[in-house]
Parts: C-alpha cells; structure tokens; sequence
C-alpha cells in the first residue's frame, strides 16, 4: 500500500514538471521538423574544365659529344645553372689526339702523292710529248728521203737501168720507214693522252689532300670536343653519367653516341596536362588561335582559309590568352597562372580506354620561377564565368511537373505571423553543381527553402495543403 502510494506521488511530480516546462517555453518544438531555409545573395562563380599535369620546361636538350674516350672530370651537378659555352665536362685526349696524329700523317702523304702526280705530269707535258715529237720528225725525214729513192729507183726499173735486187733494198727501206713514221706519230698521241692522264692524276691528287684537310680539321675538332661546353643557357637537369665512364662518339657510332647530359631551358615553365577527350573541344574555344592545331602561324592565310581551320564562333567570339589557373602539390597555398601554348593534335600516346590530349601551359606567374621541374599539377581552364548575379543553392532547387523553380519562404493566408513554403519557377543560367545562375524569376533577398518544413506526422509541408 504504501509503494503504490509513493509510485502515484512520483508520477503526479513528473506530470506537473513537465507541464510547467512547456508552460515556460511556450510548448515543445521539433527543430527537425522546422526545414531549412537560406537568403538569396549576389555573388559568382566559375566553370572550370580540370586536369592534372607535371611542370616542364621551354625545352630540353640532349647533350652528347663529337668525341669519343673516357670521362676525365666533370664540372657541373645536376641543378647547375650554366651560362652558353661554360664548361661541363672534359673527355681523356688520348684517343683524339691519336686521331689527330694520324689525320696529319695522311696529309702529308696526300701532299706527296700530289707533288709526284705534278711532276709526272710534268714528265708527260715536256719530255716525253717532245721526244715523241722529235722522233716522229727525224723518221718523216728518213721517210721523205727513201721514198724519193724509191720513186727514182722505180722509174730506173721500168727502163731496165737499176739492178733489181738495188730496188728490192730500197724499196724494204721505203716500207720500214713508213712504217716508223707511223709508229711515231703513234708514239705522239700516246705522249699526249699521257699528258691528259697524268692531268687527272694531279685533280685526284689534289682532292685526296682537301679530303686530308678535311679529316685533319675534324680530327682537331674533335680533340676540341673533348672539352664539353654548353651549347645554350639553361639548367643541368640530369647528368647521365660519371667520372672514369667510357663514351661513345656521337657522329661516329651507329647508335648515337653516349648521352651526357640534359641541359634544360628554364627561362619560362610550363605545365604538359592531359585533358580527357570530351573537355578537349571547350579548351580549344579558349585557347588562342595560334595553340589550336591547325593555325597557320607561319604566313597570314586567306579569309576562307582562316575560317575553315578556326572556325566561327558567331556571336561567342574565341578568348585570345584566357588565363589558366593552376595549383601545385608541391606549393598548396600558392596559386599559378597561365595561358595555353599549344594543343597537340593527336592523342598522348599510351592511352588506350581513355583518350587524352596533351595540353601545353606557359606560366606566366612571376612566383613559377623557382618550380621544381616534374612537379604535379592541377589545371583548371575557365571556360564560363558568372559574376555579380543572383545565385540560388541547387540543394533548394526542386522539380514540379517537369518545371524547375524553388519553394519561397512566404507569409500563410490561414494562419496570421507563419510562414509557409511556396513554389515559384524561376529560369535558371549556369550551374556549378553548387550553386545555378538566377536569370528571372527570384530576386535578392529571397528566403527559399534548402530543406522543406514537416508536420509532427513527419510529411513535408509545401504550402498546398488544405
């Protein structure tokens, strides 16, 4: 009997606290059921197409050397700043100067191979062309005289006054001498077709000491390459190899020669990024026409040509240089800017499910200076850009029968000082998948509803209700 009594006493105590709570509160209220609402500002945003990328530079060069042998000293590290014509590596001269030693003993055998050509032709010109002459001479002389014995001999014959064996002998004397002036004349052309042969002679002589020359030069050249300087202005970005290491001549191996160095121009930076192939037409429209591929750059085209490589944009003219924006993983609180460079016009090679295309951004930021090349980087080119205008949350967005609007946040006609959501359609512009550009229909200041108010069943109230 008595714990029943002291259960009803407690209750009795917790109904009466609890009515004198709602009493002071004014009754009890379910913030979960309230919704959410939020005010219509002015503001802007940007669209950007994203893609990531690695910092390159202007350009690299591959560093190899004339000369071939074994790496003596090296004067430079990798992330050496070097200035055109400063000294990088020096190659053991041994084998250069071999080559030069004998490159200088093959022009001094062409040299005499050209004075013996020369006094041979002299030989030929004024001895042997002279003596050949003289005796064709002295045997026309022998010639004209016998056969004027012969002839007067002949007529002595006929009239039975000359022996006949007399005219057999000077007639045998008469046919030795034709025959020898006919040998000499022989011997005359030959003389002369010497003279032509031994001319040739001296020519190919005379070529072989050019060709001696020529191999003297590059032999010393080479030599001279043993020192390696840097052919432009730029940074060490790898050094390929060690002191001690053997390389191999660049111009006389079939493989290339040994790669020493790369030597980069770090003058301006640049980004290399992919861009998948359905962002790929959005950045041709900002990129400025000499990046597109297929600009003519070198000469200015004709009207039709132009309009048939970039096309029209009709009343959305191309943007020339829209700046880039980049980030760095390396630098996460520093922003970059750049401007595309080039749009390569095939697909970067390995990508085989998705394609990408690379796209070259010179940074222009005066804080890219001390980049770190390779580094990774993220891209956003900005394609649309909103600003100054009525934005509207897309979480207050709502569908009705197909038309897209908004529940405002309204004063009740039933119920005076409540609110209430109502629905207003508005035309919508940009989105950026957090906010959508207001064109008509709302204005600033608005309330609309990000979460709809509920009853204390849990249904959404949206103003329609009976």
């Amino acid at each position: 009997m008595i714990k029943k009594l002291v259960f009803g006493t407690t209750v009795a105590a917790l109904v009466v606290c609890l009515w004198l709570l709602v009493r002071s509160s004014g009754g009890i209220t379910f913030s979960h059921l309230k919704g959410k609402t939020a005010t219509l500002k002015m503001g802007g945003f940007k669209i950007a197409i994203n893609a990531d990328g690695t910092i390159e530079p202007k350009e690299r060069m591959t560093i190899k050397s004339e000369a071939g042998g074994r790496v003596a000293e090296i004067f430079v590290k990798a992330g050496s700043v070097v200035r055109e014509g400063d000294l990088l590596i020096r190659l053991d001269t041994k084998d250069e100067q071999r080559l030069v030693n004998l490159a200088e003993k093959a022009l001094k055998q062409a040299e005499l191979n050209l004075e013996r050509s020369k006094n041979t032709r002299y030989q030929a010109e004024f001895v042997d062309v002279p003596r050949a002459q003289a005796l064709l001479d002295a045997a026309k002389a022998d010639f004209k005289y016998w056969q004027w014995r012969y002839e007067w001999y002949g007529d002595l014959k006929e009239r039975g006054q000359v022996d006949p064996d007399e005219h057999r002998q000077v007639e045998s004397n008469y046919r030795k001498l034709k025959a020898q002036v006919a040998q000499a004349e022989a011997e005359v052309i030959g003389a002369n077709k010497n003279v032509e042969i031994a001319e040739l002679d001296v020519k190919q002589a005379e070529l072989g000491v050019e060709r001696a020359k020529d191999d003297l030069d590059d032999a010393k050249e080479r030599l001279k390459e043993t020192q390696i300087t840097a052919p432009s202005a730029g940074m060490v970005s790898r050094l390929l190899v060690k002191k001690g290491e053997v390389i191999v001549s660049g111009s006389r191996s079939l493989t290339g020669g040994t790669p020493l160095a790369v030597l980069a121009d770090v003058s301006e930076y640049y980004v290399r990024a992919l861009v998948d192939e359905a962002d790929i037409g959005r950045v041709r429209e900002i990129a400025p026409a000499s990046a597109r591929p297929g600009s003519m750059t070198a000469a200015p085209a004709a009207p039709a040509a132009r309009d048939a490589v970039a096309g029209s944009n009709g009343d959305n003219p191309i943007q020339e240089g829209t700046p880039v924006e980049v980030t760095i993983e390396a630098y996460p609180d520093q922003k970059f800017e750049g401007v595309i460079d080039l749009i390569e016009p095939e697909p970067a090679q390995g990508q085989q499910v998705i394609i990408s295309y690379v796209v070259r951004i010179r940074l222009t930021s005066e804080n890219s200076r001390d980049l770190q090349l390779g580094s990774q980087a993220n891209v956003d080119f900005v394609s649309e850009t909103v600003e100054d205008e009525v934005l509207v949350p897309n979480e207050a967005v709502r569908y009705v029968v197909g038309e897209r609007g908004v529940y405002l946040q309204v004063d009740s006609d039933r119920v005076p000082g409540k609110k209430v959501p109502e629905f207003h359609p508005f035309r919508a512009g940009l989105d950026n998948g957090v906010y959508t550009q207001v064109i008509a229909g709302l204005k600033k200041g608005d309330v609309v509803y990000t979460k709809l108010p509920r009853d204390h069943m849990g249904k959404k109230i949206t103003g329609d209700e009976d």
